[in-house]
């Protein structure tokens, strides 16, 4: 039964991504736009829990871990973000997937987690997965000159290290806590991660052409659900990082996000997926099995 909550994180996250795409696509101007839309998320899951954290208190670990994870959930944001600006969204897609590398290695040498056979297949076959469902589009017009390329490096790598670390302090504190508080964890996290949003949005906005646009009725929907979304998503996140291994967890739940994906796309919303998509998804479902093992 615990395998089925990689299931609901899977659903949880390709609704939660789903709705940004959607704000991306249709209403975002540029960085304060996504800022204010990623701080109101924020805000939306930290007012959620807070009731909790008043009333049960948290432990040391629950204010340190938590904290951790709002700076650094703030932390991937802004330099994924910089990392698009500089363009190779495919590249930094992919190499912001690899990113589980970084839990799984510190889930076999730091909890001493099992990593046989079957699942360094299964995991080999989710990094071919990544890149091959992943959606390619044409960059080199857009960016037409490799004067920038080392800054998009140093952001993605930034980006990459980031999300991991993302994974690694949630498994450390699910590891380390004596009492723990799922609830008051993402509380803590996401008190920090709205202070540190609407700080940088107030930063962006002592230039003109960073102002957010005004958002007005639907407009603040969507952020307040992709709150509600993430708020439960970590919460399960967080509660699955202590009964399962991360070797199982991190490597099943991206793989099984990237397949949920091209599924998504291709049945609500009749994208079309090429061969490679489709070989990318059938690999992927292959390295679940691998990985379950």
């Amino acid at each position: 039964m615990t395998y089925a909550l990689i299931l609901v994180l899977c659903v949880l996250a390709a609704s939660k991504v789903t709705l940004q795409s959607r704000f991306s696509k249709t209403q975002s101007r540029g960085a304060a736009d996504s800022v204010f839309y990623n701080g109101m998320a924020f805000l939306t899951v930290a007012a959620l829990f807070c009731p909790l954290l008043i009333r049960n208190g948290a432990t040391h670990a629950t204010l340190f871990f938590g904290a951790m994870m709002g700076i650094l959930s703030v932390a991937f944001q802004l330099f994924y973000l910089l990392a698009f600006s500089r363009g190779k969204m495919t590249l930094t897609v992919i190499l912001n997937n690899f990113s589980m590398i970084l839990p799984m290695a510190v889930s076999v040498i730091a909890f001493d987690e099992p990593f046989g056979m079957a699942k360094a297949l299964g995991t080999a076959l989710a990094l071919i997965s990544f890149c091959l469902t992943v959606t390619r589009k044409k960059e080199a017009a857009e960016r037409p000159s490799d004067k920038y390329d080392w800054l998009w490096l140093i952001f993605t790598l930034l980006v990459f290290l980031s999300n991991g670390l993302i994974s690694i302090n949630q498994k450390t504190y699910a590891a380390v806590s004596e009492s723990l508080q799922p609830f008051e964890f993402v509380a803590v996290a996401y008190i920090t991660a709205s202070l540190l949003s609407f700080l940088l949005l107030g930063a962006l906005a002592l230039s003109k052409k960073n102002r957010p646009q005004k958002p007005v009725g639907r407009a603040m929907l969507s952020p307040c659900l992709v709150g509600l979304l993430l708020g439960a998503f970590q919460v399960l996140n967080t509660y699955a990082a202590s009964v399962l291994d991360g070797t199982v967890l991190y490597s099943t739940y991206n793989c099984g996000i990237s397949v949920l994906l091209c599924v998504i796309g291709r049945v609500l919303f009749r994208e079309t997926l090429s061969k490679r998509q489709y070989v990318g998804v059938a690999i992927g479902i292959a390295a679940i099995v691998f990985l379950c093992l």
